[in-house]
C-alpha cells in the first residue's frame, strides 16, 4: 500500500497463486495511490489487484486466512481496514521500521538459495519518531528465517544512494509517471564521460556504510548548474528544497551524459565497497538482493567483484515487490512454513480466456481479421523478415521487464533495429537500449556471458559483451547488452519460437522490449493488448494462439480504430505529444496529434493553458524545420496571450491606489501589460516606433 508501485500477492500454502501490480490494472504508471480527505490524506488499497488475484484463485475475501499488510514511510493497517471488509483479526501489519523487512524477504523466500546475504537499498524505508527513516540493511537468511545484522538510517542530511540517484536523474531532466527515472539515467551514463574535476560526492566509512551527504551535494550542483530565480536566498533543509534550487538541463546536453556517467560510477564504487563489507560479516557466499537501486544491471554485473558466487535480484525489486515479501513474511515468519529454494517463476499475472481475446478484438471492430494461429512458428517466420511483433502469451511477468509474456520483439540483426524501436514504436529516447531474450545456447553463443551471475540471467537483469557481431549494433554505448536466458519449463511456446527463429536466422536471440507504448505500463489484458498494438504501428499482434495482422486492415479504418483506441485509454492527446517531444521526437509528436485529429480549435476550447502549449510545440517545429514565417507567426500567437494572472493585477490595483508617484506608476504599469492580449499590443506599438 505505499502511495506508488501498489500491488497484491496471493500465497496459498505457499506457494505463489497469483500477483499483480495495481498499475497493470488501472492503467497509470506507478499507480500513485494518495487521494485528499477532508482531514488530510489516505492511500488507497490495490482494489484491482487485490480482486485479480482473489478472482484467479476462485476465492472471495472470508476464505483468506492472514492478511499482511505494509508501505513505505508510514504504518497503512487503519487504512486497509477503513476501505476494504477484511476481518480485523486476519489483518496484521510487518512492524515499523520494516518496509526493508518487506524487501529482504521478497529477495530470500524468492530465491534459489538455502542460505544468503541479503541487502536492501532503497530510496526510503519507513520513518521512525525522530525523522530517520531506513537507508540500507543487511541480514543473514536462512531456511525461514530473515534476520537484520546491520541497520543504518538517514535523515535530512543524510541521503540514501537511491536518493543520490533520484537527483542526478531529476537534474537530467530524466523522469518516468512523474518520478525521477534512475533506470534512464542508468542508460544515460554510457554516453558521459569522467571529469576528473568534480569532487567524489558519496561518503563511503570503514564499517561499510555509504551515503550521501546533503550539503555536498548542493555545492556540487551549485557548481554546474543555473539556479532558479524564485529560490534565491532559500536554504537547503531536505532534499526536496535541493531538487527545487536548481534547473535541470536536457539529457541531450553533453553536461547531463556527463552528470548520469558521474551518478553511475559513484554508485558502483559505493556498491562494491558496501558488498565487500558484507560479504566479510556473513559467511554465504550467496546475495540476495532488493529495493529500487537493485534494478541497475549496469552495478549489478559488477558485483561478482565483491567476492559473492552467485546474486538474486528479486524481479519486482521496487515496491510492487513487496506484496510477495508481505505475503511470504506472513506465512514463513510467522506460521513457519518450511520454504524449497528454487528459481523464481515471474510469470504470476492473472489468465485470460480465448473468450476474453475474441472480446477484445470484437471491441474495438477488428473481429472479421483474427485468425488463429501457431504463435511460435508464425513469429519466428515473420521476425525472419525484419518484422516487428506484438507478443502476448499467458500470464503476465511480475515486475517491469519484458520476459516473453507481453512483449515487442524483432530480429536483432537487422540493421537500425534499435533506433527504428526507439523512434517509430516506443517512441522512447535514442540512448536507451535493447535487451534481447535467448535460449541458453543461443545466448552463449551470441554473448560473453563467461563470468556473468547466474541467477540474474532469468530476469532481464544481467548484461555481458556481443561475442556475435551480427548483435553489436545492440550493444549500448559501453559495450553491454542486457539479456534474459529463457527457461523452457516456464514458457514452452516462447521458448519454442526463439528457437524456430535460430533455425532460419542462425541466431537464437530476439530483441524484446516491453509491450507498452505512449508512456503507458505493460499491458495486462487482452483489451489492452489489442489497443495498445493498434497504437503501436507494429506489424502484427500474435495473442494466446490468434494473429491479427495490421495489413490486412484497411488503412483509413485502422486510422480510425487507432483514434479509438487512444480515446479508450483516458489520455490526453496533447499530454502524450508533449511526451514524444520529450524523448526526441518532435515531427512525431506533431503528427500523432493530426492523427488524432487535435489541432488548433480543439486546443482553444480548453482553455489558454493547453493552446499556448499546442502553439509551443509547433513553434519547436517550426524551428527544427527553418520554416521562419510559421515560427514567427507562432511566436507573434504566443505573445499575444502573454498575460499575469487575477492575483497579480489585483495587487497591481493597490499598486496603483497608493501615493507615492514611483508605486503608483509601477501599478499603472502591471496593469497596463498585465490583461489578456494587452502586453503583445503593448511591445507592438513600441516596435511600430523602431527602425527593426
Amino acid at each position: 500500500m505505499s502511495n506508488h508501485d501498489r500491488s497484491a500477492c496471493l500465497l496459498r500454502d505457499g506457494e505463489i497463486v497469483a500477483a499483480v501490480a495495481e498499475e497493470r490494472l488501472d492503467r497509470r504508471k506507478k499507480s500513485e495511490g494518495f487521494y485528499e480527505q477532508h482531514l488530510g490524506s489516505a492511500v488507497l488499497p490495490p482494489y484491482r489487484a487485490i480482486t485479480a488475484v482473489l478472482h484467479e484463485a476462485g476465492l472471495t475475501v472470508g476464505d483468506i486466512d492472514r492478511v499482511v499488510c505494509g508501505r513505505s514511510i508510514l504504518p497503512c493497517r487503519d487504512d486497509l481496514l477503513n476501505q476494504f471488509p477484511f476481518p480485523p483479526e486476519k489483518v496484521v501489519e510487518i512492524p515499523v521500521p520494516g518496509h526493508h523487512i518487506a524487501h529482504a524477504c521478497s529477495a530470500f523466500f524468492t530465491s534459489p538459495f538455502e542460505n544468503a546475504a541479503v541487502l536492501v537499498l532503497d530510496e526510503q524505508g519507513h520513518r521512525l519518531e525522530d525523522d530517520r527513516f531506513e537507508r540500507m540493511t543487511w541480514y543473514t537468511a536462512h531456511g525461514t528465517q530473515v534476520v537484520p545484522i546491520r541497520q543504518f538510517y538517514g535523515d535530512s542530511e543524510t541521503l540514501s544512494l537511491g536518493m543520490f540517484m533520484d537527483a542526478f536523474a531529476t537534474f537530467t531532466g530524466l523522469s518516468e509517471a512523474k518520478q525521477p527515472s534512475a533506470g534512464k539515467l542508468m542508460g544515460l551514463a554510457a554516453v558521459g564521460q569522467e571529469r576528473q574535476q568534480w569532487p567524489s560526492l558519496v561518503t563511503t566509512v570503514d564499517d561499510g556504510d555509504a551515503y550521501v551527504r546533503l550539503s555536498e551535494l548542493d555545492s556540487f550542483f551549485a557548481s554546474v548548474l543555473p539556479r532558479r530565480v524564485e529560490f534565491e536566498g532559500g536554504i537547503v533543509r531536505q532534499l526536496d528544497d535541493l531538487l527545487a534550487k536548481y534547473w535541470p538541463v536536457h539529457w541531450s546536453s553533453n553536461l547531463a551524459a556527463d552528470l548520469a556517467f558521474k551518478a553511475q560510477a559513484e554508485l558502483e564504487g559505493a556498491l562494491l565497497h558496501i558488498n565487500r563489507h558484507l560479504k566479510a560479516q556473513v559467511g554465504s557466499e550467496n546475495l540476495a538482493y532488493a529495493g529500487g537501486v537493485a534494478l541497475n544491471c549496469t552495478a549489478n554485473a559488477k558485483l561478482s567483484l565483491a567476492g559473492w558466487r552467485d546474486v538474486f535480484v528479486h524481479p519486482a525489486a521496487t515496491d510492487d515487490g513487496n506484496a510477495v515479501g508481505l505475503a511470504y513474511y506472513g506465512q514463513r515468519s510467522l506460521a513457519g512454513k518450511h520454504r524449497r529454494p528454487e528459481l523464481f517463476n515471474p510469470m504470476t499475472g492473472p489468465r485470460y480466456s480465448q473468450k476474453a481475446v475474441e472480446e477484445a478484438v470484437h471491441r474495438f471492430g477488428l473481429g472479421e481479421w483474427l485468425e488463429r494461429t501457431d504463435m511460435s512458428d508464425e513469429a519466428a517466420e515473420r521476425l525472419s523478415r525484419g518484422e516487428t511483433l506484438c507478443w502476448f502469451l499467458g500470464r503476465s511477468e511480475w515486475g517491469p521487464r519484458a520476459l516473453g509474456g507481453r512483449s515487442i520483439v524483432a530480429d536483432p540483426t537487422v540493421p537500425g533495429i534499435k533506433a527504428l524501436i526507439n523512434s517509430r514504436i516506443k517512441h522512447r529516447e535514442p540512448f536507451r537500449p535493447f535487451g534481447i531474450s535467448g535460449t541458453p545456447r543461443g545466448v552463449e553463443q551470441a554473448l560473453d556471458v563467461g563470468a556473468a551471475l547466474p541467477s540474474l540471467a532469468p530476469y532481464m537483469l544481467a548484461v555481458a559483451r556481443a561475442r556475435d557481431t551480427r548483435l553489436s549494433q545492440l550493444q549500448h554505448q559501453d559495450g553491454s547488452i542486457r539479456y534474459q536466458i529463457v527457461q523452457r519449463a516456464w514458457q514452452p511456446e516462447w521458448f519454442g519460437m526463439i528457437e524456430a527463429f535460430g533455425r532460419r536466422s542462425g541466431v537464437e536471440c530476439i530483441v524484446n522490449t516491453s509491450f507498452n507504448v505512449l508512456g503507458e505500463p505493460l499491458v495486462e489484458t487482452p483489451s489492452d493488448a489489442v489497443r495498445q498494438f493498434v497504437l503501436s504501428g507494429a506489424q502484427a499482434l500474435l495473442i494466446n494462439g490468434f494473429r491479427l495482422d495490421s495489413a490486412d486492415v484497411p488503412r483509413e479504418y485502422l486510422r480510425q480504430i487507432r483514434r479509438q483506441a487512444f480515446q479508450a485509454g483516458g489520455q490526453h492527446p496533447l499530454k502524450v505529444a508533449l511526451g514524444i517531444e520529450a524523448a526526441g521526437y518532435c515531427a512525431a509528436a506533431i503528427t500523432f496529434l493530426e492523427d488524432q485529429e487535435f489541432g488548433e480549435e480543439a486546443a482553444e476550447a480548453e482553455g489558454k493553458q493547453v493552446l499556448r502549449a499546442y502553439y509551443s510545440l509547433h513553434l519547436r517545429g517550426a524551428l527544427l524545420k527553418n520554416e521562419h514565417e510559421r515560427s514567427t507567426e507562432l511566436s507573434k500567437y504566443l505573445l499575444a496571450m502573454a498575460e499575469f494572472d487575477g492575483a497579480v493585477l489585483e495587487a497591481a490595483s493597490v499598486l496603483e491606489a497608493t501615493e507615492q508617484p514611483e508605486t503608483q506608476a509601477m501599478g499603472q504599469f502591471f496593469t497596463h501589460i498585465g490583461r489578456y492580449g494587452s502586453a503583445f499590443r503593448h511591445a507592438s506599438g513600441i516596435w511600430a516606433g523602431t527602425d527593426g
